[in-house]
C-alpha cells in the first residue's frame, strides 16, 4: 500500500506533536530535580536578611577559651591547660588529651570539652558550668570569676566544632564535623555530595535536638520557602537530615516508559522521512 504525500505529512505532523509531549513531559520531570523552583525568573531575588541565632553550649562541645590581659603571668596560670597566647596567637599546649577520650571536661587541644554533666574544668577556678550558656554568656561568667585574680582580663570563647549527620540518598551519608560556627543547609549538603537524581527532594525530614527540645521539621527543597525560614535554613549543631528516595519500582517503570515512546516515535520519524522524500 503506497502511502501519499498528504498521508505522510500527517504522519510526520502527528510524530512532531508526539515528540513535543514527550519533551514537555520531560522537561517537567527535570524541573522536579532544581531546587526552589517558584522563585521569580529574574536574574536577581533579593532575599531578607537571615539573624544568626546565638548558639548554645551542649555535652560533648569542644570551646576554645582564651584569656588574655596586662598582667602576662598570673594569665599564663588560666591558660595552662588551653590555648597560650604568645605574641599575639594561640597555640595549644596540648596538656589536656584528645577530645574523644576527654570525659572530664578538661582541656583538649583547640578547646575545653564540655562533660556528660554540662562542666568544664578550668584552671584556679575549678569546674563551671556551661551547659546552655551562649558564647556571650559564658565570656561574661568567665570574665567576673578571672576578675578576682587578674585585672581587667579579656576573655575570647569559640565553638570549635559543629556536626551535622546526613542519611538517606545522597551521594556520600554520615556524619560530618564542619570548620564554621553557623552553617547553613547548602554547606551540609554540600558536604555530603549533594542530592542524585534518585533523591525524593519534596519531602525531606530534619531531626533536631538541641537546648532541651526535639523537633522534626519537613521541607520541600523544590520551594523558595526554605530560603526564608531560618528554622531551615541555618542549621543547629547535632543536627540529623534524612533525604528519602524515589520508589525504585516507580523509577525504574517511569525511565522505561519513556525509553520505549523515544524508542517508538523515532522508527515514526525515520518512516515518515522516507516517505516523504520517497
Amino acid at each position: 500500500m503506497k502511502v501519499s504525500r498528504s498521508d505522510s505529512r500527517s504522519y510526520l505532523i502527528i510524530g512532531i506533536a508526539v515528540a513535543f509531549l514527550i519533551s514537555f513531559s520531560s522537561c517537567a520531570g527535570v524541573k522536579q530535580l532544581h531546587y526552589f523552583n517558584d522563585l521569580p525568573d529574574s536574574t536577581h531575588v533579593f532575599l531578607p536578611p537571615m539573624s544568626k541565632e546565638e548558639r548554645v553550649v551542649e555535652y560533648g562541645d569542644q570551646l576554645n577559651i582564651m584569656i588574655t590581659a596586662a598582667e602576662k603571668e598570673a594569665v599564663a596560670y588560666f591558660n595552662a591547660q588551653g590555648a597560650v597566647m604568645t605574641g599575639g596567637q594561640s597555640t595549644s599546649s596540648g596538656s589536656g588529651g584528645s577530645g574523644s577520650s576527654n570525659s572530664g571536661g578538661t582541656a583538649a587541644p583547640g578547646g575545653y570539652v564540655v562533660n556528660s554533666m554540662g562542666y568544664v574544668e578550668f584552671p584556679i577556678i575549678g569546674k563551671i558550668k556551661v551547659l546552655g550558656l551562649t558564647e556571650r554568656q559564658l565570656k561574661e561568667n568567665l570574665t567576673k570569676l578571672i576578675g578576682k585574680y587578674v585585672k581587667d582580663p579579656l576573655v575570647e570563647v569559640r565553638f570549635t566544632s559543629f556536626r551535622v549527620t546526613i542519611l538517606g540518598e545522597v551521594e556520600e551519608a554520615g556524619t560530618f564535623t564542619l570548620d564554621m560556627q553557623n552553617p547553613t543547609l547548602f554547606q551540609a549538603l554540600a558536604v555530603a555530595g549533594d542530592l542524585p537524581n534518585t533523591a525524593k527532594r519534596s519531602d525531606i525530614q530534619l531531626y533536631r535536638d538541641y537546648n532541651g527540645e526535639r523537633v522534626m521539621i519537613r521541607f520541600d527543597l523544590r520551594k523558595k520557602d526554605v530560603l526564608y525560614n531560618p528554622e531551615i535554613f541555618q542549621l543547629r549543631h547535632n543536627d540529623v537530615i534524612y533525604v528519602k528516595p524515589f520508589k525504585k519500582e516507580v523509577f525504574m517503570q517511569n525511565f522505561t516508559f519513556i525509553a520505549s515512546i523515544v524508542a517508538s516515535l523515532t522508527s515514526l520519524l525515520s518512516i515518515a522521512y522516507i516517505l516523504v522524500n520517497d
